[in-house]
């Protein structure tokens, strides 16, 4: 034995006993941890479960086992093994009507499972059937929420100013580009009007009007609170230039507003000017 016969020391099969070391062959002979070897199927147990398993075990003759019967309801839990056979032998009918009992509890089962599957497949369909024949309307509420949150972000912003180089028609309209404010469709054309004082002077006359779009029914009128318009490049053609300036214009879809003659020119139809205009502060 080493070291002193009086120190205390913890057991090393892991019962947790303290003992002094002088005892430790001893209780090694009786430590519950200790390790066994079963007579029946001669696996290694600790000594405090070898009756348990003992009981259980399989090549035990009297060992307890359960009946296979007892998933399906035999209240038969456990039976000693030499006794199994005896016990399904005299049992046939009463296992069969449990094994009957589960069939057709799982049929009724099965039954309702396809009734619930059928019935998703029919939702689905539907919900397939649905989007299908709502989507271009599901493409334009998508479309629209985006649009509210463009628009509440260009609030207040100012649209740069556009250039634009044109001729003239007698009476008639010259169309511009398409702008977009605030995601309305906007168009500016010029009109030269009719002489004035019967003299060869023509007025330019600027109109901007609210185009039908894709979101009118989200902004029903809009506001542009500033609108300047002025020529760029003065000519031996253009008599004077007035700078034009429109404030809180309201313009529906459809709507024309007349933002001004900016200048009068003389009878060159065929010479062209750039004017600029600057949208601001919808």
């Amino acid at each position: 034995m080493n070291g002193c016969d009086k120190v205390k020391i913890i057991c090393q099969k892991g019962c947790g006993e303290v003992l002094q070391n002088c005892d430790t062959i001893d209780h090694q002979k009786e430590c519950p941890f200790r390790i066994l070897e079963c007579e029946y199927c001669k696996e290694n147990v600790r000594a405090n479960q070898v009756n348990e398993h003992i009981r259980l075990c399989e090549h035990h003759p009297d060992g307890v086992v359960t009946c296979p019967y007892m998933e399906v309801g035999c209240d038969t839990i456990e039976i000693a093994r030499k006794n199994l056979e005896t016990h399904i032998t005299q049992n046939v009918i009463s296992h069969q009507k449990l094994l009957l009992h589960e069939l057709n509890q799982l049929r009724t089962e099965n039954k309702q499972l396809r009734a619930d599957n059928e019935q998703l497949r029919v939702t689905n369909e539907s919900t397939k059937q649905f989007i299908q024949s709502h989507e271009q309307s599901i493409q334009s509420l998508m479309s629209t929420a985006g649009f509210i949150t463009e628009y509440i972000a260009d609030r207040g912003k100012t649209l740069q100013g556009v250039e634009w180089t044109h001729g003239y028609r007698k009476g008639e309209a010259v169309y511009g580009p398409i702008l977009y404010l605030g995601q309305c469709k906007l168009r500016i054309h010029v009109v030269g009007r009719y002489p004035l004082n019967n003299s060869l002077e023509y007025d330019a006359c600027y109109y901007v009007t609210r185009l039908k779009g894709d979101n009118d029914d989200i902004i029903d009128s809009l506001t542009i609170t500033y609108i300047h318009l002025y020529n760029v490049n003065l000519s031996d053609n253009i008599k004077y230039n007035i700078e034009s300036v429109k404030k809180d214009a309201q313009l529906k879809v459809g709507d024309k507003y007349y933002i001004n003659s900016a200048f009068s020119f003389w009878n060159k139809f065929d010479e062209l000017t750039t004017v600029r205009i600057f949208f601001d502060k919808f």
